[in-house]
């Protein structure tokens, strides 16, 4: 998932939609740090990755060549 800074808030929010949409699909949130949510974001493995830092030009080479397309949303500032 990525960055120990945004899990709290992640979590949450999933715990919440959860909460409020009982039909829903579960949600799993796990903690990877940011490298590592990237890593696994870029491979295909995860749908949505935190990060306590912008994508890596690395990073985003390892996403488009497995496929992997993205929009950077910033949700919150530490």
């Amino acid at each position: 998932m990525g960055t120990s800074t945004v899990f709290p808030i992640s979590y949450e929010a999933a715990r919440r939609y959860q909460r409020d949409v009982p039909d829903a699909p579960a949600i799993a949130v796990t903690f990877s740090g940011t490298g590592g949510g990237f890593e696994k974001f870029c491979a295909g493995e995860t749908d949505i990755n935190d990060a306590s830092r912008p994508i890596k030009v690395e990073e985003m080479n390892t996403c488009k060549t497995n496929g992997v397309e993205y929009i950077e949303l910033p949700v919150a500032l530490d």
